[in-house]
Formats: structure tokens, C-alpha cells, sequence
């Protein structure tokens, strides 16, 4: 499942987490470029490290806490017992989208493990309305306890095949997505005559609501699903696509998965859907996204080849006969269900929006394809083994593709984030007791998970690691695993006894708190002075890592390679020459809380030539603190016009727009060129935090005018005059920008100068033919300050069949206390609406009617 955090090999802030995982996740404020402001966790913005002694906040050892994990929080958690052996799954759904029904017709067919069983369970959700249970084709007892469904009757014999048919319907169900219940998914059209149909969602144990069967990990079956849906829609499923076939007003999808899998990841997805089609060694490549999404595909998609070709050579073979990602409407995140990964509709993206910003959340659920669905984890406390592996997968492939800098900030963001989340719990990474099984899937299973995988590779070299994991997947394919078939596969694998490390780092809770000094030796080089700090009491060790102390002199880089293993020592580094700084673990080479204060001198080094990207990222923004001398603002700039690539090591160059030196106008006119448009968002607001004049009001129109980053346009426009600029507004109100931020901004400010024809505009925006279009007309009415002209258009948007537009509406009512539509809003049948509909027109009743 994809984690929230930023997807875009480092870049964007695109969001991808499961809703229940906010338990372990301390949210902080932080401001994209795009001017606006939004909620992401620790790690998804800036590069912060742990350099310098309360950039935090308070220790982390003084807030060590196991939280929902303490004893008297948790019980001990196994999976079920397995009295028989699934064999395969056939499911056939027959969808009636109008009534938001579905019947069923599910065949599980198993073995029994145990001579005298009298019962067996089978697992299927309230929301079931079960109206025959057949056992080899002859009516079978059952009773239903919750969501299992146990069938009774005389012994069954091990070895012997049994086909169990549950026959069932279900109405209006309404799955969400992982961590909100999951289940079967109505998509509602909210106006948009395109956007309905449907999708499934399986982790953890959902499946069970529209596909009775066994729903747990620990055992894997082969599947297939037999679809009807209504003539025109397209429906994805696991494995091939066995036929296609339409009679009357229906189409039947069948598609079959021959290799066994865990049940929970045997997903559907249906609608009128748009799909391209694609070849990868003779694989198929489906790219399946929502009527009128088209436009889209290309950039959200066409790095799905390089992407295979990076995990096959590392991983091997990708293992299935078809990839299809499949972006649908009220999905958040990502699901990596075997061969078909349902992925939100809201993460395509425009090459505008930020560069790839869609391909971490894509890397990340194609590397689950080996990880949690090639393997599975055997039960929930292992959840690490899929979520740890997927998210190091957006590091391994940010390194094929952009090279070590990019692989450097992705793994330095992992570590944050897990950081910034350890603040309010630690745990070991697998674990039998736990509150609930969803709560595993949280910052440990993630970006720790991913750190630690990180770890491991240095501390056995690329190599054996490689060999380790290719030993793990080969040994154990097609089975649910647990982590110490992947310490002894990688022992095996690489001839390196991994399991003292895995003790440390997956057995035990914590991190690294490392603090260090040096001082010039007397005998020559240097003596670095290193202590770990963090708390023991809770079960976190005093850590053993081999990592490098790195010595920067005149632009180069000695390494000298160490063994960390004591709660205080002291390494006498032998060195010739000026010092002009000390990096312990240079390379990042081991996850740690690392503080040390530099020097102006040290940064000034660090940023020049330190053998990590993260380090050197830190140091530009550290250099920027308090007074910056021209010598340090030539050093930034020259670094600045370096990077140069489509990612970039400099992310944040606030320190460097907050100088509002005129000296740097060319620098700021060349970045609007840049290929990163984050980047060229940050060279606009350069520009517009100078003294206006002629020049930078041209280069303020060209930021928008080249329409190449949505947020250089939206700071460019917010730089600009709008009454002067009036031509250059209404053409980015009328222009289609995707989110529609660029647009809704120019209709704000332009309604700002009050202009004759702003009723005629908005109301030719809120009736014409774009929902994007109208929603932002919707949204502007509620904003703005209420005049007579918006009352017909409020009446007519109460109305409407779109959510998001009513929603606007009643906020327009409560905004502006418009008791006169307190009876229309009394009125609304909201019988369908979203919970948010409801509850808003709640507010509105209780506070305009009193």
C-alpha cells in the first residue's frame, strides 16, 4: 500500500497513505511551492536533518515512548489457524450500477490439513446477504458467527479436493479504501456523467465483503473473477484476460491468475474507463485511467518500462503475465493487488504540476509486485517485509534512473520521516502484539522499513545483498514469509550471518542518537569523539555499525572506514593536509539521529564536496541563516546554476529568495528555464521578491506565459498587476491547468479589481461544459464576498448532482448567513451524499436557524 509521502523521486508532495495510518504521524504545516498550504508528514517537504543539536525540537530521548505498542495496549496477535489448504478462488459478480448492487457467486476449492475435522471456516462479511452454501454441489450447513462463515458437517479427509459454492448479494455497500473499511466501492458521479463505476479494495481482510473465501495472508491460492457489467465499461483484474464478451446491453470480463497469491490481493476495478495498451518483453501493459483522463496518461506512466527493467535486473523476472495500473476516482494512494495496482485518480499528473510527480507512488506499488505479492507477509505484525521493500523500491529506482543524488535524498527523506514519527512511538519492526493489525502499517513499516533495507545493503555491501534478496525471493516464491525466512535466506544468500543485525535493528525498537566532536590529534589527522545517546531503558540497544568518517580537504573527500560499537569512543583518524571539515558517517551509511553543529567554514566545504547529496542540501540552507556574506552568496549561486538535472539536490531555496538581492536577477532568469519546474517555481519568486521594475515584470508575464510549471505561473500572476495584466488573468481562467490552482488563483485576484463583466464570467464558468471549470466557479462564490448577482447561482448549485458544488454552496449560505436559503437547504436530499454534505448542511441548519 502506498505510504504517505512524497512520490516523485523526492520532488513533489504528492500524497499516498493509508487514512488510519495518521496514529503514528505527527502532521506539521509546511508551504509547497505552489504557494499553498497543505498537511504532509515530517520528511515530505524540505530536507531536514538531524545535523544540528534542536532542529527537532526536544531530544529524542527524552520523548521515547512505545505508545499504542506498550503491554498494556496491546494482545498477542497470531494468524488463524489453517485447517485445510486453498487451492483456488472463482469469483463471479454480476453489477447492477443503478441499484449500487452486486450478486455473487463465489467457488473456493481447498484440501484439508487434519483428519476428523467437522467444521471449516471460510470468511464473509456482514454486509453478505448469503442465500445458498453447496459443498461438492449438495447443500451444505452453515452457521455465521460475525465474519466467519463455518460450515458443518462430517469429517472431511486430507488430500481429498472440496469445492465450497456461496451464492450471495449485496446492497448498497460502500467500501473505502485501505484503512477505511475497504470492501466494494460505488464510485458517485458527482455531475460527471463519467465518473461512475467501481473498485475493490482487499488489505487487510476486506476482500471478505463482496468475495467470500479464506481472507487471510498466511495462505496462497490461484484466482480468477467473472465480471458483468453494462456495455461500454472496461474491467480489470488479476492475471489474464481470459475473454471479453458482450451480449445485449452487458459485457462479461473473465480474467484468471495461474500462480498462487495471498486472497487479499484479488481486486476488480470497472467503469467507462480509458485504457492504452503496451508491450514490456512480451508482457502486457495496461495504463487505465477515467474518461477524459487521457491526456494524462503519458506522464503519469511512461517510466513503467524503465521502472521494469530496473526491478527485473535487480530482482529478477517480473514474474506475471500483464502490469495494469489503474487509476481510479475516490481511490487514495496506491494498492498493489498482483498484476493490477489500483492507484488514486487525483495523483495523475501534468508534467506542469512537478517533475514525475507520480512516479514514487508507481515505483513503490510495482516493487510491492515482488514485495507483498510474490511474497507475502504470513501475518500482519510483518508488515514491514511488503511496505519496507516497496518503499526502498522508490529509492533503487530513483538511483537508476538519476543517480546517486536522487537515491541519497530519497533514503535521507525516509530517515525523517520515520524521525519525525518516533517522536510519539517506537516499536521493533516485527511484532506479535500489537492493538490492531492495521496500525502496523504505519512509519516503521515504511520509511524505518526502507532505512534499515538501506543499512543492511552498506553494511554487507551491494553484492551480497543483491544475492540475499534474490535468494529470498527465489526460496520463498509464491508463499507468505515472516522475517526470519528473510535473516536466514540472506545469511544464505550471501554467506554473511545477518542475524545479529537483524537482533538490532528488526527485534529491538529505536534508532541511533548520534552525537560527535573532533579535534586535531596531536600525533596528526584527527580524533572524532562519537557517542550514542539514545535511551536503553525501552529495549533499544547500543547499536554495532560499520559506516565511514569522511575528512573534506580542498574539495576532496578521504574516507576511513570505522566500527561503531560502544556507547562512547574515540577514533584516531590518521591525515596529512588542512582539515577543512569532519563528517561522521559521510555517506549516511546507517539510520541515525546525527547532531553536530558546523562551522560557517564546514558548510562552505560540506556544500562543495560532501560525499552525500542530503549533507550538502543541509549546509546550502544552514549557510543562509543570519548574515550571508557576498562570498557564500557567490558560492550558492555557482552551486545553484550546477544543478542542473531534472533533479535536483537543492530543493529549497527560500534562504536564497529572502536575500532579495538585484544581483541575482540573471541567476533567477535562468532558472525560469530550468527542466525542474519546482525549480523554475522558486526562480519566479526570486524574481518577484525584488524591487519591481520594467525587467522583472517581463520576467514575471514570461514565467507565466511559458506555461511549463503550474507554480511558476501562479507565482508570476500573483507578482503581476492584475488590472494592467487584465488580458494575461482572463486567459489563465479560461485555460485548463488540471487542478485548476493557477486558474481559481487568477479568478480571485482579478475579481479583486471589480470588473464590469465578473458575474457574466463566473456564471459562464459555473454553467458551462468543465467540471473543473464550474467547481472552481463554486469555490469562488463561497470565497468571495456575497453579492445579489451569485444568489441565482447558489440556488441553482444546492441543486446540483455534484457534491463538491454543493458543498461550495453551503458554504456560501454559512459565510454569508443567507437565511433566505435556510428552506432550499432544509429541503436537499441528501440521501447518497457524502458524509461532509451532510454534516455541512447540519452546520448551516443549526446556525442560521437559531
Amino acid at each position: 500500500m502506498g505510504l504517505v509521502r512524497r512520490c516523485g523521486l523526492g520532488q513533489g508532495a504528492e500524497i499516498s497513505r493509508p487514512a488510519t495510518v495518521v496514529d503514528d504521524e505527527v502532521l506539521v504545516k509546511v508551504v509547497d511551492l505552489q504557494g499553498l498550504v497543505e498537511s504532509t508528514p515530517p520528511g515530505s517537504g524540505k530536507v531536514t536533518f538531524m545535523l544540528v543539536a534542536g532542529l527537532i525540537g526536544l531530544h529524542f530521548a527524552l520523548q521515547q515512548s512505545l505508545g499504542p505498542f506498550h503491554p498494556e495496549r496491546t494482545v498477542p496477535r497470531y494468524a488463524p489457524d489453517r485447517t485445510f489448504d486453498l487451492q483456488h478462488v472463482k469469483v463471479e459478480i454480476q453489477v447492477d450500477y443503478p441499484r449500487r448492487e452486486f450478486a455473487g457467486r463465489s467457488v473456493s476449492t481447498f484440501k484439508p490439513l487434519r483428519e476428523g475435522l467437522t467444521e471449516v471456516v471460510l470468511h464473509a462479511g456482514e454486509e453478505l446477504q448469503i442465500s445458498s452454501v453447496t459443498l461438492d454441489g449438495h447443500p451444505a450447513s452453515f452457521r455465521r458467527a460475525k465474519e466467519d462463515l463455518v460450515l458443518q458437517g462430517s469429517a472431511w479427509t486430507v488430500g481429498q479436493t472440496y469445492s465450497v459454492e456461496i451464492k450471495y448479494r449485496s446492497t448498497n455497500q460502500q467500501g473505502g479504501g485501505f484503512g477505511d473499511e475497504g470492501g466494494f466501492h460505488w464510485i458517485e458521479t458527482d455531475g460527471n456523467p463519467d465518473r461512475i463505476g467501481f473498485w475493490t479494495q482487499g488489505e487487510t481482510t476486506y476482500n471478505r465483503r463482496w468475495a467470500p473465501t479464506w481472507d487471510y495472508p498466511n495462505d496462497f491460492a490461484t484466482s480468477e473473477t467473472i465480471t458483468t457489467v453494462p456495455k461500454g465499461w472496461t474491467v480489470v483484474g488479476n492475471g489474464k484476460l481470459v475473454s471479453e464478451k458482450s451480449s445485449g446491453a452487458q459485457t462479461t470480463w473473465h480474467w484468471k491468475m495461474d500462480q498462487p497469491h495471498a486472497t487479499y490481493l484479488i481486486s476488480l476495478v470497472g467503469g467507462p474507463l480509458s485504457v492504452k495498451k503496451d508491450k514490456w518483453r512480451g508482457k502486457d501493459l495496461w495504463y487505465v485511467v477515467p474518461r477524459g483522463r487521457e491526456h494524462l496518461i503519458e506522464n503519469s506512466f511512461d517510466d513503467t518500462k524503465a521502472m521494469l527493467d530496473c526491478f527485473s535486473e535487480h530482482f529478477g523476472e517480473y514474474p506475471y503475465v500483464k502490469y495494469a495500473q489503474n487509476a481510479m476516482y475516490d481511490f487514495g494512494g496506491g494498492m498493489e493487488n498482483i498484476s493490477a495496482s489500483t492507484l488514486g485518480a487525483g495523483s495523475l499528473s501534468d508534467a506542469r504540476e512537478g517533475y514525475r510527480r507520480m512516479a514514487g507512488l508507481n515505483a513503490h506499488e510495482l516493487m510491492h509486485q515482488w514485495f507483498g505479492d510474490l511474497v507475502s507477509c504470513y501475518d500482519w505484525g510483518e508488515t514491514w517485509l511488503n511496505e519496507g521493500f516497496a518503499t526502498y523500491g522508490e529509492a533503487v529506482y530513483a538511483a537508476a534512473a538519476h543517480g546517486q543524488a536522487a537515491y541519497d535524498l530519497e533514503i535521507a527523506d525516509n530517515f525523517n520521516s520515520y524521525i519525525g514519527a518516533s517522536r510519539r512511538y517506537i516499536r521493533p519492526m516485527a511484532t506479535k502484539h500489537r492493538p490492531n493489525d492495521d496500525i502496523m502499517f504505519d512509519s516503521h513499516a515504511y520509511p524505518k522499513g526502507s532505512a534499515i533495507l538501506h543499512t543492511l545493503r552498506r553494511e554487507i555491501g551491494d553484492e551480497a545483498f543483491f544475492r540475499g534478496v534474490r535468494t529470498y525471493l527465489d526460496r520463498h516464491r509464491h508463499q507468505p514469509v515472516t522475517t526470519s525466512q528473510l535473516w536466514r535466506a540472506m545469511t544464505d544468500g550471501s554467506g554473511i550471518n545477518v542475524e545479529p543485525f537483524f537482533d538490532q535493528w528488526i527485534a529491538r525498537p529505536g534508532h541511533p542518537v548520534i552525537e560527535y566532536s573532533w579535534t586535531p590529534s596531536p600525533a596528526g589527522g584527527v580524533t572524532v569523539t562519537v557517542q550514542q545517546t539514545q535511551k536503553t531503558d525501552l529495549g533499544v540497544p547500543i547499536y554495532r555499525v560499520k559506516t565511514r568518517i569522511s575528512i573534506l580537504s580542498g574539495g576532496r573527500v578521504t574516507d576511513f572506514p570505522v566500527v561503531l560499537n560502544q556507547a562512547t569512543q574515540s577514533f584516531q583518524v590518521p591525515f596529512s593536509g588542512p582539515v577543512d571539515a569532519v563528517i561522521f558517517d559521510g555517506h549516511r551509511d546507517f539510520l541515525a539521529e546525527t547532531e553536530h553543529e558546523f562551522g560557517a567554514n564546514e558548510l562552505a566545504a560540506i556544500v562543495r564536496s560532501a560525499p552525500n547529496a542530503s549533507h550538502r542540501a543541509q549546509a546550502f540552507e544552514q549557510l543562509l541563516d543570519g548574515t550571508v556574506s557576498d562570498s557564500t552568496v557567490a558560492l550558492l549561486t555557482e552551486l545553484v546554476r550546477a544543478d542542473s538535472g531534472p533533479i535536483t539536490v537543492f530543493r529549497d531555496l527560500e534562504g536564497l529568495v529572502n536575500l532579495k538581492r538585484p544581483d541575482l536577477l540573471s541567476l533567477w532568469r535562468d532558472q525560469l528555464g530550468h527542466p525542474n519546474p519546482e525549480r523554475q517555481a522558486w526562480a519566479a519568486r526570486g524574481i518577484a521578491a525584488l524591487e519591481p521594475t520594467l525587467v522583472t515584470e517581463a520576467l514575471l508575464v514570461q514565467a507565466v506565459e511559458r506555461n511549463t510549471s503550474f507554480a511558476a505561473m501562479q507565482v508570476g500572476l500573483d507578482g503581476l498587476d492584475a488590472k494592467k495584466h487584465e488580458g494575461l488573468f482572463r486567459q489563465q481562467i479560461l485555460a485548463d491547468d488540471h487542478r485548476e490552482r493557477v486558474g481559481a488563483f487568477a479568478l480571485r485576484k482579478w475579481a479583486a479589481t471589480e470588473p464590469a463583466d465578473l458575474a457574466s464570467i463566473v456564471e459562464a464558468l459555473a454553467t458551462g461544459e468543465s467540471l473543473a471549470k464550474r467547481r472552481m466557479a463554486f469555490d469562488f462564490v463561497e470565497a468571495a464576498t456575497y453579492k445579489p448577482w451569485m444568489a441565482p447561482l447558489i440556488a441553482s448549485g444546492l441543486s446540483s448532482k455534484d457534491w463538491s458544488v454543493v458543498i461550495s454552496c453551503l458554504g456560501a449560505v454559512l459565510s454569508g448567513r443567507l437565511t433566505d436559503f435556510l428552506p432550499q437547504v432544509k429541503g436537499l436530499n441528501l440521501t447518497d451524499a457524502p458524509r461532509e454534505v451532510q454534516q455541512r448542511r447540519q452546520r448551516v441548519i443549526e446556525r442560521l436557524g437559531t
